[in-house]
């Protein structure tokens, strides 16, 4: 559905995940601004805002230009005085803008050129402060044209705004209804109105998250097992002894906890989170191998390719000792061996499938799947009916999170999932110290040192090509293999899956100890001797992926060092951000402040994996939003036949979760 016939404007919103009328409503303002009449005895500073009211001079007339259409006019204020405009590529005003109609002009002074540049023009005098919103935008994307396109999405949907909060629930917090409250965030005529109509949003949020998570559980509860191949844990021990290191106490706690599930009677909906480098998948291998004492055959979903095949390439040297058959699965699997593979699993003969999605594929059928282990960077909330059905009916489920999630927050926001959380780490922690640089021109020296004692080099881009970005995955790859000539390789989504494992392994090897990549190898690359990581674009990160990014160097002990490079058009805000990192090396300390700091209407791509994606909730600052919704979805459960309001949210909330099959969308 195309909302303009502006392609620019269609390919940004795109960018944004704006596809329909609806989306550009619920992408709310991140902020607002207040706008007063200013003072005509005022001196304006360069940058500063004005908003000035009275009739023009004269009618706009265009500025001789080469680059940019401009266009220029003059301001008489109420009081008499002058205000020169300058307006960029706004030539409509030209004939718009009428000498006997008083206007008030929204601007920012230039001292440069001693001019006021114009942001907004209304008909109408403000008769008291105006509330201006502010939308987190994509690209070169301007303020008026979105404000354009709201209008325009609430004509269109004029009477089609449906409250999903069931009516009582709404009278009982004295809540607007879904239509005025998206009216009130859009157009507010005060502080109160943002407020109301935020509040409503947001407990719409939590409300529908809370009832998705409790009829999962509540579904995953009454699949009981029809039988139980109980695991001996004294078996378990036998194989944790073979390891060539001890466990903590967090990852044996962990191990206990999941296997306890595992012998249960119900199906396990399991989350397993921690910190970089506090022992996740050894754990995650441990339950596979308890699984396979008991019979059965398991799965371990990774997000990539890449770290399939890592993990796969762990696995059999892990299990070298056993009699555990495993066999990696992934799209660019050769065809005859994929139908080797689908035999063999099909008969039981396979253990253990590693893989990407190919692993749920309609083709990939199981003998008796028993154990499912999703890796880092898939949503947690996904429904075993929908995605595992087909594959088996007593399945155990156990989601794994490299993003901790605070303490506070599990218990709160996660109390129907159950959680074993990693807080310890089976070494020392890592040496690794961050530090922010201006620019990169003394990076070249601090590479050499690095390659020339063995180490390895990752240089981090934000995105993988670019018109807006100056530090692109390409043009890094061009400069660097420029300065380090067959010593560099690249990797990003773009490539295949060939080249991307060939430039993996000329890596690792050290034959091109340099590798210019994208967040691709924030999801667990594992090379032990990488001691250094250059990171551009660090604002356009959570805090959390920052994080995970930096885990990729120091992971045998060795002094290891972050660069985050900035320049000057970070804002002092963002570099603040940014020295947090420089302070702070504890994951779930970081998850926290980044939350804390996440405003409504941001744009997504920048939150930390594992963690829901909120449109409109702060998982910090609301959680009593969080925990009102928790009791209300416990009521509704309860009372379900004796209000028509509760049946129809439940019916509505089961609708979705069939359809998407992920309790975090919605």
């Amino acid at each position: 559905m195309k909302l303009t016939t502006s392609k620019r404007l269609n390919r940004l919103l795109y960018e944004m995940d704006i596809h329909s009328y609806y989306d550009v409503l619920f992408h709310i303002p991140k902020k607002y601004e207040i706008v007063s009449v200013s003072d005509d005895s005022k001196q304006y500073e360069d940058k500063e805002k004005i908003v000035v009211t009275g009739h023009l001079e004269d009618k706009p007339a265009p500025l001789p230009s080469y680059k940019t259409k401009m266009t220029t006019f003059t301001v008489i204020s109420e009081k008499g005085r002058e205000y020169r405009f300058l307006a960029y590529n706004q030539g409509y005003l030209e004939k718009t803008l009428d000498t006997n109609i008083t206007y008030t002009f929204t601007g920012q002074y230039s001292s440069k050129n001693d001019y006021f540049i114009l942001n907004k023009v209304n008909k109408s005098a403000p008769s008291e402060d105006e509330i201006v919103p502010i939308y987190s935008l994509c690209g070169d994307m301007k303020q008026f044209e979105y404000t354009r396109l709201v209008a325009k999405a609430f004509k269109q949907l004029d009477g089609k705004i449906y409250s999903q909060v069931p009516y009582s629930l709404i009278h009982k917090y004295n809540l607007p209804t879904k239509d005025i409250a998206l009216n009130n965030v859009h157009y507010p005529k005060n502080k109160e109105d943002i407020r109301n109509g935020l509040l409503y949003l947001k407990y719409e949020e939590a409300l529908c998250f809370a009832m998705k998570n409790k009829l999962i559980r509540q579904e995953n509860n009454a699949l009981s097992k029809l039988s139980v191949n109980f695991i001996e844990m004294s078996e378990v021990d036998k194989f944790i002894n073979t390891l060539p290191y001890s466990l903590t106490l967090d990852q044996t706690q962990a191990v206990n906890e999941i296997i306890n599930d595992m012998n249960g009677s119900s199906l396990m909906y399991r989350l397993l989170q921690g910190d970089v480098g506090s022992g996740k998948t050894i754990v995650a291998f441990i339950c596979l191998y308890a699984n396979f004492l008991r019979g059965e055959q398991g799965v371990f979903l990774a997000p990539t390719e890449t770290l399939a095949k890592q993990h796969y390439e762990n696995m059999k040297e892990i299990f070298k000792d056993t009699k555990v058959n495993i066999k990696l699965l992934t799209g660019s699997t050769s065809l005859e061996e994929k139908r080797l593979i689908l035999e063999d699993l099909k008969d039981g003969i396979i253990d253990i499938l590693v893989g990407t999605h190919a692993v749920f594929s309609k083709s990939t059928v199981y003998s008796h799947l028993g154990l499912v282990v999703v890796d880092e960077q898939h949503r947690f909330g996904v429904n075993q009916r929908s995605s595992l059905i087909d594959k088996g009916k007593e399945v155990d489920l156990l989601m794994m999170s490299a993003t901790p999630i605070p303490r506070t927050l599990s218990q709160t926001m996660l109390s129907d999932l159950s959680v074993s959380t990693l807080y310890s780490f089976p070494n020392k922690k890592r040496d690794v110290k961050t530090k922010i640089i201006k620019n990169d021109a003394a990076l070249k020296d601090k590479i050499s040192e690095t390659l020339s004692n063995s180490g390895k080099v990752y240089i981090i881009a934000p995105v993988i090509d670019s018109e807006q970005e100056k530090e692109t995955n390409y043009s890094l790859f061009a400069r660097y293999n420029e300065l380090f000539p067959n010593k560099v390789c690249q990797l990003n989504g773009r490539m295949g899956s060939e080249e991307k494992e060939e430039n993996v392994n000329k890596f690792k090897s050290g034959d091109k100890p340099i590798l210019v990549s994208t967040q691709v190898v924030e999801v667990g690359i594992d090379v032990g001797d990488a001691s250094m990581i250059v990171i551009y674009g660090g604002r356009r990160f959570g805090l959390s992926s920052l994080h995970q990014l930096r885990g990729r160097v120091g992971r045998n002990g060795q002094e290891s060092t972050c660069y985050l490079v900035t320049d000057l058009s970070y804002s002092q805000e963002e570099i603040d951000r940014l020295k947090i990192l420089t302070e702070v090396d504890d994951g779930f300390t970081l998850a926290e402040y980044d939350l804390k700091s996440r405003g409504p209407g941001e744009l997504s791509g920048l939150n930390q994996s594992g963690i829901p994606d909120f449109k409109y909730l702060n998982v910090i600052n609301d959680v009593k939003i969080f925990q009102s919704a928790n009791r209300d979805a416990d009521v509704i459960l309860k009372n379900q036949n004796d209000d028509k309001g509760f049946k129809a949210f439940i019916d509505h909330m089961e609708k979705e979760i069939n359809y998407d099959g992920d309790v975090f969308k919605g």
